[in-house]
């Protein structure tokens, strides 16, 4: 009697009441905040159909990863049948949170946006034996660089993969034998299950802006397939239908599509094979329908300016030509105080750590109103409970406030090569791109010489006009440390900078901390859009804990980053021409945040795997010694017979304590996250109901 399998579409839309979670998260702004809260989301959710139930097989060591240690587990099946495999991908090596595997099944999971392709890219690309085609980072490339130029991409997955059969260890028919606690196929057995996959995906990194839009496809175009498109149309709003492929042939690289209304926007992808079969298929993405400019508003307010550094700075681990430019770049916008027609008495506010460039200085170059904005993070309450602006309060008192941002900017060109579809046969053509650097997670000091740049302009500025005023600056969290390092700089170069007062907001001087427990699971799982943040240069120059240290005993930075920023900072030291005043956004009476060694994620997810129980756990590191800080369990539904036991500690100098509860000097992220999730920590999840109610109106293909 053959088993009977229970569909993944069903297993993931079912909880213990029987509502129906559905998973379609539309794209947000990704601060540090939203990637983790969007790592807790799919920490709670993490479902998968692991295909090696077995007894007996190999524990987990030091493996870093989850595509590690599968690799261990199944070296036999890699070694001796890569060529069974379809386009060489077995997709049993990646934790495959993109659900490859069960797509295009039903409505609920069968529908994408960009980060979910994103995933669908990386996995394909991270299972494949031998990759043959362009890398996650080479199609975001061309994405941002296309988006930049006011034509968006549309990618597209036809791919063909192989999967190991889950019945395949079963006693009464074995296709596969647990050898030395690894995976080794029996002979003349078929261990394997070819899938296809269908999905595509607008890919915007950011809103949409405009009523007409321009969409081009076939550059992002991953064709590994048996089921060769015959056509492919695609529907948006308002029964607006183009043809894109005909008889295998594509009919329109470039459409344009008009919007009435901004929100959230859906593409019907109706495609037919060249066996006649056919399918349909689904892709999110927001459109901003942008009104006419408030001119009056830029009028009084200014417009962006654009601000480039005079002196050079090469990273730690980059060649002398700092991969294509060694000069920083900012954006800055003035609100001139009222009656000045020009800047005679500053007040600069520097960003911090901004990944992306998400964070605009203010709405008005804002992508959506929600968006967070420099200007809006700076409202307050006042004693009264009345929202204030800082920005006009300082306006008020005669001050030019001006807002310096570091976005995302061209270091140079770079040539890809990829297969053009147009006439049914893959033609390899290139595309040259413009890469950019990310300037809101660049190194601290290329910024410190934007801002140094800036002081000086300013400085002729006031000048010029006859301004004896001195300049005011204050950084919050990063932009903290880039403007101490400018003025230290500037002094230490025999500079004027002409400032009398710094204030640090939030400043890690002595270095900054993310809960390790979630690095570890970001790291494990690879959750591509999180780890991003905690890979840039700014994040490894301040993280006192970085995953990347693969340290279980005190912590440990980024390798030849933090211990080398940390001695520079200490090294050049604070300015001393001028007032240094510190602000921390904390308590001052010592209260804790958190329960030092106690839980922080709690997710027994047995009611969504039959007969596996998969169980996770993220904790807080302790005030002293060794604890666990991340623990991922696999065993069978009745609880003995582990197969797998990933644990990851972290160990606590009894000098400081935990840092996950410190009562002052940080960013509420978890006061942010448990506002996000309508709960509060710990946030659990067993048997289908959890304490974040807010899950069940999230949608986790993204």
């Amino acid at each position: 009697m053959t088993k009977k399998h229970t569909p993944l579409s069903t297993l993931l839309s079912r909880t213990k009441k029987g509502r129906v979670v559905k998973f379609n998260l539309t794209r947000k702004t990704f601060t540090m905040k939203n990637k983790l809260i969007l790592t807790f989301t799919i920490l709670i959710y993490l479902l998968s159909t692991e295909l090696v139930k077995a007894q007996n097989i190999l524990r987990p060591s030091s493996e870093k990863t989850y595509t590690e240690y599968m690799d261990k587990v199944l070296r036999s099946l890699r070694m001796n049948d890569v060529n069974e495999f379809k386009n060489g991908i077995l997709y049993d090596r990646v934790y495959p949170l993109a659900r490859l595997d069960s797509f295009n099944t039903i409505d609920s999971i069968n529908r994408s946006n960009y980060s979910h392709f994103k995933r669908s890219w990386n996995e394909l690309y991270n299972a494949s034996t031998n990759p043959n085609f362009l890398t996650l980072q080479n199609i975001d490339d061309i994405a941002y660089h296309f988006e930049r130029e006011n034509t968006i991409q549309v990618g597209i997955i036809n791919v063909d993969f192989t999967q190991i059969d889950t019945n395949a260890l079963r006693s009464d028919d074995p296709k596969l034998r647990i050898v030395n606690r690894k995976v080794q196929r029996i002979a003349n057995k078929n261990p394997y299950i070819h899938k296809h996959a269908f999905i595509a995906s607008v890919m915007n990194s950011t809103t949409i802006n405009g009523n007409s839009i321009k969409f081009e496809f076939g550059k992002i175009f991953l064709n590994k397939s048996d089921k060769q498109i015959k056509s492919l149309t695609v529907l948006f709003e308002n029964n607006q239908i183009y043809p894109i492929i005909i008889n295998g042939v594509f009919v329109n690289h470039i459409i344009n599509v008009n919007f009435q209304k901004s929100g959230i926007k859906e593409i019907v992808f109706n495609i037919t094979y060249a066996d006649n079969t056919s399918q349909t298929s689904y892709s999110t993405f927001n459109v901003n329908v942008i009104p006419p400019p408030n001119k009056q508003s830029i009028a009084k307010n200014g417009v962006v300016q654009y601000i480039t550094a005079t002196t050079p700075f090469q990273g730690y681990d980059e060649p002398s030509d700092c991969n294509g430019n060694c000069y920083g770049e900012g954006e800055y916008k003035v609100y001139l105080a009222n009656g000045h027609s020009v800047i005679e008495k500053p007040y600069i506010v520097s960003d911090g750590f901004d990944p992306k460039d998400a964070r605009k200085i203010d709405i008005e170059e804002s992508e959506n109103e929600d968006d967070e904005n420099i200007y809006d993070m700076m409202l307050y309450e006042d004693a009264t409970g009345k929202t204030v602006s800082l920005v006009a309060d300082l306006q008020n008192r005669g001050f030019d406030v001006i807002v310096l941002s570091y976005p995302r900017y061209i270091i140079r060109t770079e040539t890809y090569y990829y297969d053009d579809w147009s006439y049914g046969e893959p033609v390899e053509v290139e595309v040259t791109v413009n890469i950019y650097r990310d300037g809101g997670t660049d190194y601290v000091e290329r910024n410190a010489k934007v801002v140094r740049a800036l002081l000086n302009k300013i400085n002729a500025t006031l000048t010029s006009s006859g301004s004896t005023e001195k300049i005011k600056i204050a950084g919050p969290s990063m932009g903290a440390l880039v403007v101490q390092y400018a003025l230290a700089e500037m002094e230490r170069d025999g500079e004027n900078h002409n400032v009398d007062l710094y204030i640090s907001f939030d400043g890690p001087h002595k270095g900054a901390n993310i809960h390790i427990g979630m690095q570890k699971a970001i790291e494990y799982f690879d959750l591509s859009d999180a780890k991003y943040s905690l890979d840039t240069k700014a994040a490894k120059q301040m993280l006192i804990n970085h995953y990347l240290s693969n340290t279980e005993g005190l912590p440990g930075g980024a390798p030849n980053f933090r211990t080398k920023f940390q001695n520079e900072l200490n090294s050049i030291g604070f300015p001393q021409q001028c007032r240094n005043v510190a602000a921390l956004n904390g308590s001052v009476t010592g209260t804790e945040k958190a329960t030092t060694g106690g839980n922080m994620v709690y997710a027994d997810l047995t009611a969504f795997v039959g007969f596996l129980r998969r169980t996770i756990w993220i904790n807080n590191t302790s005030n002293s010694g060794q604890n666990e800080v991340f623990r991922y369990l696999k065993k069978n539904w009745w609880g003995a017979n582990t197969q797998a036991d990933i644990k990851k500690k972290s160990t606590t100098s009894s000098v400081y304590g935990s840092l996950d509860n410190a009562p002052g000097g940080y960013l509420n992220i978890k006061q942010r996250a448990e506002d996000a999730l309508g709960t509060t920590f710990p946030v659990w999840y067993v048997g289908g109901i959890t304490n974040a109610g807010a899950y069940y109106d999230l949608n986790v293909n993204a």
